[in-house]
């Protein structure tokens, strides 16, 4: 009892703060005017097709039976069992709003419980969801604020709660009380014009991270609430100026998205924003008319994420802050493209890994977004080498089950190459990069099951050192005026272009051979000694190129030159490591089902250790080993690696012909491969490399 009491008074207290004493705090400092200013452009209004018409935001009447037939379909079971799980606990009003400070549950209320009950509702037509929806519409029509974080009433949580409150204005329309649906109507458009002044015209609090760039995935989550909550509640003049600029802000968003549909903070972040940016988008193109799903981010984000997912869909080919497993609720948007793009394939791996254990909370954008119709897909239809420019990413997979190998390959700007389009475009601005990893020529392999060649996941000490790249006098990438070490990543300080620095220099596809190259010295600027840590002279050049030759080997050619002679260490970590000979560099890499041998030679005198990496997830050590090969002060140095991914025998030897040429042999038990590698003339070319094989095929890349 007394525990009741206590929470009940808990409750009433949050209750006063929020009916009360932060409106009168708010009162003394107005973030959002009693009244917009006049447009100065043309207004933005919707079709007058859904004008006066609900459902109207993601669908319209006219498609309720085909959806309510999908709902019912057999294919459908597993998403409509989780959905019906969830409804007891979708039907519990919170007790306590720990969503006014909470992000996460506020989007257990907003995104998840919401949705789940109105749209139950309209497939089904039981009124107790009906009433579980109302009851949370009643709720949040009395509070004050959806958010009670300094990013009042502007911040994630707040978003989340509009696009549930949106959704179920909009699908349970010609249900609620009129009296209070006009004045529920008036909170949406409040709202949003607290979301747009407080938060996009950043009149609420700082640190305004969010704001400065296009491809946040938290602007997508404020944008769909923004946007959805002005086209449900949207009556006419009075409301064009909040329409037009919420508009504008989508239109904002997609035009700077990447072509090739890639994400430049990881694959999970970038189902965590996928969906509110598709819901922005859906409902813009249908109430508004645009055409933004014409963007070729949306054809292509689907075999994008599909390519992070390892063969076997048990885990990613990791980058920047990724954690986590396949097959997570965020990704039903994912649906919705495959469906609108007749991707049959990329439906085949969804279905592979949602059905695998279905998350009750987002089973509704499943039941509404996947085409049961869209049948007949094979994973093993999917390709199995990709390449994405703007992260410069390389993923190359054997095929599509466990026991095949995978590699990936990275080699590009922190943020990419559209997002620092935008940044060079807009005076060298601060773009968010916090979620990138310092790791330009780093490499993962895959082999029956897991990583074999691993890397950190969601790090809070961003560090080259925990990536299978290079380290000069200890020291990694940095960009120009930031720390080689942070929490959070950082872009460059002042006009410098970072797509100067890293690029992918070389990608060509010759079936069972690849052969990708990547530059990257200018990410390893002269770094100042600090605290236990030597100075750095930087570097001028790090060209590595990786050669892929299935079934046989991956050959890695390193050309480092720095600006004065250093240590130079080369790594790769594993979950374990073992010495063979140290002598002639030759070590195994090794998890529980799956081992490869390694020899690495260079033209410098070499010496090496095993050590505990320093790769982290969340903070905590993921308990990898790490191989580090020395060369010590030496101004230029050539590694020439082998790992004999397939369990063949290969031996290595490097040797130089010429200046600026080598010749590399790779010795199998069947024979040899000769190798010659030309250096380029400058920065922005390709090296040549031209392969004669043990079996008389040639292959050449670069000029």
């Amino acid at each position: 009892m007394e525990g009741k009491i206590l929470r009940c008074r808990q409750l009433c207290l949050l209750l006063v703060v929020n009916l009360y004493l932060l409106p009168l705090l708010n009162a003394a400092a107005p973030i959002v005017p009693g009244k917009d200013p006049p447009l100065d452009e043309p207004p933005v209004r919707l079709r007058s097709e859904v004008a006066n018409v609900h459902p109207r935001l993601l669908f319209g009447p006219e498609d309720l039976p085909r959806l309510r037939a999908n709902f019912q379909h057999p294919s459908m079971k597993v998403y409509r069992e989780a959905l019906l799980g969830y409804l007891n606990a979708a039907r519990s009003l919170p007790q306590q709003f720990t969503f006014l400070t909470d992000a996460t549950d506020a989007q257990r209320h907003g995104l998840w419980r919401i949705p789940t009950l109105a749209y139950h509702y309209l497939m089904t037509g039981d009124e107790a969801s009906l009433r579980a929806v109302v009851d949370y519409m009643r709720l949040l029509e009395r509070l004050e604020h959806w958010e009670t974080t300094r990013e009042l009433d502007s911040g994630m949580g707040a978003a989340n709660i509009m696009i549930g409150a949106a959704l179920a204005f909009d699908w349970l329309y010609d249900r609620l009380d009129s009296e209070f649906r006009e004045r529920f109507r008036r909170k949406l458009i409040e709202m949003a014009r607290r979301m747009y002044y407080g938060g996009h015209l950043m009149r609420n609090p700082g640190p305004h991270y969010w704001q400065q760039d296009p491809q946040n995935n938290h602007r997508w989550h404020r944008n769909a609430g923004l946007l959805l909550a002005v086209l449900a509640a949207y009556r006419g003049e009075v409301d064009d100026w909040i329409l037009t600029k919420a508009a504008k802000e989508v239109q904002f968003v997609v035009n700077w998205l990447p072509e090739d549909g890639s994400s430049h903070e990881s694959p999970t972040y970038l189902v965590f924003g996928g969906s509110h940016l598709l819901l922005a988008v859906e409902a813009s193109d249908r109430c508004l008319g645009t055409r933004l799903v014409e963007h070729p981010f949306f054809k292509s984000v689907g075999h994008f994420w599909a390519q992070t997912v390892t063969p076997g869909l048990d885990g990613f080919f990791h980058y920047g802050d990724s954690a986590g497993e396949p097959g997570r609720g965020y990704l039903y948007f994912l649906y919705r493209l495959a469906s609108r793009f007749k991707q049959h394939d990329i439906q085949a791996l969804l279905d592979a890994l949602t059905q695998k254990g279905v998350e009750p909370n987002n089973a509704w954008f499943a039941l509404m977004w996947r085409d049961p119709k869209l049948a007949g897909g094979r994973i093993e239809n999917l390709p199995k080498k990709s390449v994405f420019p703007d992260l410069g990413l390389v993923i190359i997979r054997e095929g599509w089950n466990e026991n095949c190998a995978g590699l990936m390959f990275k080699c590009g700007p922190l943020g990419g190459m559209k997002l620092n389009e935008f940044r060079n475009a807009h005076g060298y601005r601060y773009i968010n990069v916090a979620h990138d990893d310092p790791d330009a020529n780093s490499f993962v392999l895959y082999k029956n099951g897991a990583l074999l060649a691993e890397t950190d996941r969601y790090s809070y000490r961003k560090f080259s050192g925990n990536h299978n790249t290079i380290l000069v006098n200890g020291r990694g990438q940095a960009a120009i005026g930031r720390s080689d070490i942070s929490h959070w990543n950082q872009p460059a300080t002042g006009p410098t272009d970072m797509t100067k620095q890293v690029r992918l220099t070389a990608f060509k596809d010759e079936g069972s051979i690849v052969i990708a190259e990547g530059e990257a010295g200018g990410a390893y600027p002269p770094l100042k000694a600090e605290k236990d840590r030597k100075a750095s002279p930087g570097l001028e050049r790090f060209r590595r190129t990786i050669v892929w030759v299935e079934g046989n080997y991956v050959l890695i050619l390193d050309d480092v030159r720095a600006r004065q002679p250093t240590d130079i260490s080369w790594l790769i970590q594993a979950k374990r490591i073992e010495t063979v000979n140290p002598e002639v560099g030759r070590y195994i890499i090794a998890h529980e089902n799956a081992s490869a041998n390694l020899q690495i030679v260079s033209d410098a005198k070499l010496d090496s250790e095993i050590v505990d990496s320093p790769a982290d997830n969340r903070g905590k050590p993921l308990g990898w080993k790490q191989l580090r090969v020395h060369t010590r002060n030496a101004k230029e140095v050539r590694f020439a690696t082998v790992i004999a991914l397939w369990d063949k025998d290969a031996k290595i030897s490097l040797q130089r012909v010429k200046s600026d040429a080598w010749e590399v042999v790779v010795k199998l038990p069947q024979g040899e491969d000769r190798w010659v590698w030309v250096a380029s003339t400058n920065l922005e070319k390709p090296y040549r490399l031209e392969g004669l094989l043990h079996t008389g095929r040639r292959v050449s890349s670069g000029e």
